[in-house]
């Protein structure tokens, strides 16, 4: 067993015993004195950052002899700002006890941050406490003492000095200066990401993780990025590779809209493309830990070898402008904003709109709208705007075609417009929930854009291959006059692929293991475009 199954379990043993050995002993114990003497005596493992081990390994004989020792600390209190997508869903918003900025750093970046510092009890006096840090690479440093009047909150400069992409964290604790017993300490953390190089749209990564490791790269994607694309080449060994988006969600959640992260992979290539990616730092992990699992769990190829390994990733997007027909046709000016797309394909679809326009529910509910599906529908596109500058929006997609509701998708975390897309759904009804988020109870008002496509596409190639950058032109003729549909208004719908893509993605799949949940709703746009007839 690993993780918190087995660590939440080996905790509560060793306060068993503490708690057992303060009674026979007759040693005052408490909630907070229990926590304290289990973190302050804990064994730091060389090696390992404060993200990655916390306080460190417990020493269930250090911290008996802490709890058994006369010491009542003061109270101190932490307060800073911190970055991370889910901050506006915290009770606090974007202010924690500890530095937390899973955005805005990359390598080579330095600067400074405060934590401010209050001291709630002890004496009168200002008190000097010595700053000590541990579980750390170096990349925080701090004057070596504060001085902490009662009931004042006093700023305290941390200097943070980037020098490598990842993760870097540490422990920063105040010790007392007469007898040097652990005061208070708070964790600090920052995450450095790999940046896009702008003028290819792609990033490129090699590694190697030794048996029983990890390594985790942490991938910056834009705003408006259409799609992304990850292209993964094991050269030698086996890994378990796994995608996390900005926010950090389990990508267990959607199976058919995120790929599993528990099979593993042997030497070759694997790609696979993410359409309507989150903006903000994603995490690629890749785990060389395949003969942990018992053989029968056929969980993959098996390997107890090193795994080299090379990584690409490429941010797809484009503009489409639909220009005035002239004869029945339709131009489109489009812009690749991404990176270079080798076969570009532009699809135009008949469809239909039906939009739906309402204010927030006060009460904290969803507004809930229903969408009737027909039986020859293409696909469904989603598109949500809240109409309030300060209210954001969540979009939850329910299909009830069997009877019973079941969730689909999610367009998550809070953020002005969302989006969604289902190709080939399901025909009846389906069910889309809008909240105001992070509070559900916010006012303001939205629009949903409902749009249905059906029958084939008019498909039209590309004469060559776009750089990122590119300008160009395409004509779309023959357009058929899309049937009316009662209540809605006709659209034809563009898309723009790239045929290469997702080639690449049928030949070299993420997994070809037989229990792998393959991608739905493909293909990927790379941009999309609306225009009413």
């Amino acid at each position: 067993s690993c993780c918190t199954s087995a660590s939440s379990p080996y905790s509560a043993g060793v306060v068993a015993l503490l708690i057992s050995a303060a009674r026979q002993s007759k040693v005052g114990y408490s909630l907070e004195s229990l926590s304290r003497a289990m973190k302050v005596t804990a064994r730091v493992l060389q090696g390992f950052q404060a993200y990655q081990q916390g306080n460190g390994a417990l020493d269930i004989n250090a911290a008996w002899g802490e709890l058994a020792t006369p010491f009542d600390p003061p109270r101190i209190v932490a307060s800073t700002a911190i970055v991370h997508p889910l901050a506006q869903y915290a009770a606090r918003g974007p202010e924690g006890q500890g530095i937390l900025e899973f955005e805005g750093w990359a390598a080579g970046m330095n600067g400074t941050r405060e934590i401010r510092l209050r001291r709630e009890s002890g004496a009168v006096q200002p008190v000097i406490y010595r700053l000590a840090w541990s579980a750390d690479d170096g990349t925080f440093t701090t004057p070596p003492s504060v001085t902490l009047p009662l009931g004042e909150a006093i700023p305290l400069q941390v200097n943070v000095n980037v020098k490598t992409s990842g993760a870097h964290s540490g422990l920063l604790t105040l010790h007392d200066l007469d007898t040097d017993a652990v005061v208070f300490r708070t964790q600090a953390t920052i995450v450095a990401s790999e940046r896009i190089d702008p003028a290819t749209g792609s990033l490129e990564l090699k590694g190697t993780v030794g048996l029983m490791q990890q390594n985790a790269h942490y991938l910056q994607v834009p705003a408006g990025a259409a799609a992304i694309a990850f292209e993964l080449e094991v050269t030698r060994g086996v890994v378990t590779p796994t995608i996390l988006q900005s926010h950090g969600l389990p990508s267990s959640y959607y199976m058919h809209a995120h790929p599993m992260n528990i099979f593993s992979i042997g030497p070759g290539k694997y790609h696979i493309l993410m359409p309507n990616p989150e903006p903000g730092t994603w995490t690629l992990r890749l785990k060389n830990a395949s003969t942990w699992f018992p053989a029968g769990f056929k969980l993959g190829p098996r390997n107890d070898d090193e795994a080299d390994y090379a990584l690409t990733m490429r941010v797809l997007g484009s503009s489409i402008r639909p220009a005035a027909p002239a004869d029945g046709r339709v131009a489109l000016e489009l812009v690749n904003e991404g990176s270079p797309i080798a076969e570009p394909v532009i699809e135009a679809w008949n469809g239909s709109l039906r939009t739906h326009r309402a204010t927030f529910e006060r009460n904290g509910l969803p507004n809930v709208i229903d969408i009737e599906v027909p039986a020859d529908a293409a696909s469904l596109s989603l598109q949500l705007r809240s109409e309030h500058p300060g209210t954001n929006t969540e979009l939850y997609l329910y299909d009830c075609t069997t009877g019973e509701c079941f969730s689909y998708d999610i367009a998550f975390p809070a953020a002005r417009s969302q989006t969604l897309l289902v190709r080939k759904p399901s025909p009846g009804r389906w069910v889309a929930a809008v909240n105001a988020a992070p509070f559900p109870a916010s006012s303001g008002s939205f629009v949903l854009d409902e749009v249905i496509t059906t029958g084939t596409p008019r498909r039209r190639a590309s004469a060559a291959a776009r750089v990122p950058g590119a300008r160009w032109r395409e004509v779309i003729d023959n357009l058929p006059a899309p049937p009316a549909v009662k209540g809605r208004t006709p659209v034809v719908f563009f898309e723009l692929l790239d045929a290469a893509a997702e080639r690449a993605e049928s030949e070299h799949p993420w997994t070809s293991h037989e229990r792998f949940v393959k991608m739905r709703d493909r293909p990927v746009a790379l941009g999309t475009a609306i225009y009413r007839r």
